[in-house]
C-alpha cells in the first residue's frame, strides 16, 4: 500500500476527516475498508497522507467504535501493524519505524517514510512486482530468483524470505509484490525496510463481518525452510504482545492469545 502525499498532520486529519472522507481526497488504502454510515458520521474508514517524512494512516474511532465492530477492528489492526513493524525491527530486520496516536474522534497509525532524504529529498524505489517477472510468485519465491539472478545479495534475499514466513505467521494475507520495495543499486537492488505488516486475516469483509477464528498455522515451503523457526518465534512474540496490550480488543486480544497458545504447543509446521 503506499501513500499519497499531502501535508497534512494528524491534527489536521482529525479535524477535517469527515469533510475529506466525503469529498473523496482521501483513498482508502486496503480492500475492505469501506464507510459504514452511523447518522451523520462514518464508522469506520481509514486513508493515508505524509506528515514531515511519516505516512499517517487514520481510522475515524468515533464513539461508533465502541458498538460498531467494523470500527473497532479497524481501530485494532491500526495497533497490530504497529506490534508487528516492532517485532520485525527486533529481529535485527529493518522495518518502517510506527506508532500509534490515539484522539478522541480518531486513531492514528504514523509511519516512518524511508523514501525521503531530509525536509524535500526523495529516495528512489521500486516495487518488487516491477523488478520481478512472475506476479504470482510469493515473496519468498522472488527472493530466490532475485538473488540467484544476482540482483539481491544473499541476506536481503534471506530478510525477504524471513517477512514471508513471519507474514504467514501472523496472519499477513496482504503479501502481495507491491508490498515490497526495493532501492535500485545499479544493476541489483537494496530491500527497503518492511512496511505494511498487518493480520489482514481479521480485517472486516465487504459485507461487514468481523472474522474472529483462529490462525490455521500455515507450514513452511522449500524457500523459507531454513528461517521458519526464528519467524515463529517472532511470530509467538506478535501473538503474545499483541494479547497484552490493552488498546486491542476483548475479542481480538482473546484470538491472539489463542494463537500464541498455538505456537507455544509446538503445533508449528517445522516441529511435526
Amino acid at each position: 500500500m503506499c501513500p499519497i502525499r499531502a501535508s497534512w498532520t494528524h491534527r489536521d486529519l482529525a479535524e477535517g476527516s469527515e469533510r475529506t472522507i466525503n469529498t473523496g481526497r482521501l483513498r482508502r488504502p486496503r480492500s475492505g475498508a469501506t464507510t459504514r454510515s452511523q447518522g451523520s458520521s462514518a464508522a469506520c474508514d481509514s486513508a493515508e497522507g505524509s506528515l514531515d517524512g511519516a505516512a499517517v494512516t487514520f481510522t475515524p474511532r468515533l464513539i461508533a467504535a465502541e458498538t460498531d465492530a467494523v470500527a473497532g477492528r479497524w481501530c485494532d489492526l491500526l495497533v497490530l501493524e504497529a506490534v508487528a513493524l516492532g517485532v520485525v525491527s527486533s529481529r535485527g530486520i529493518p522495518a518502517a519505524r510506527a506508532h500509534v496516536v490515539e484522539r478522541p474522534s480518531h486513531w492514528f497509525l504514523e509511519s516512518e517514510r524511508f523514501d525521503r532524504a531530509g525536509a524535500r529529498g526523495r529516495l528512489a524505489v521500486l516495487s518488487l512486482a516491477a523488478v520481478h517477472d512472475d506476479p504470482a510468485h510469493s515473496w519468498a519465491q522472488a527472493a530466490v530468483e532475485l538473488r540467484n539472478a544476482g540482483r539481491l545479495s544473499d541476506e536481503d534475499a534471506r530478510r525477504l524470505r524471513w517477512l514471508d514466513a513471519f507474514g504467514a505467521l501472523i496472519g499477513n494475507t496482504d503479501r502481495h509484490q507491491f508490498n515490497i520495495l526495493l532501492f535500485p543499486a545499479g544493476a541489483s537492488f537494496r530491500l527497503a525496510p518492511a512496511f505494511d505488516q498487518v493480520s489482514m486475516l481479521y480485517a472486516p469483509s465487504g459485507d461487514g463481518r468481523v472474522p474472529a477464528g483462529a490462525l490455521a498455522l500455515p507450514r513452511p515451503s522449500s524457500d523459507t525452510l531454513d528461517v521458519w523457526d526464528d519467524a515463529r518465534a517472532a511470530a509467538l512474540d506478535f501473538w503474545e504482545r499483541a494479547s497484552d496490550d490493552g488498546r486491542v480488543s476483548d475479542d481480538l486480544r482473546n484470538v491472539c492469545s489463542a494463537n500464541a497458545r498455538a505456537l507455544l504447543a509446538g503445533q508449528g509446521p517445522s516441529s511435526g
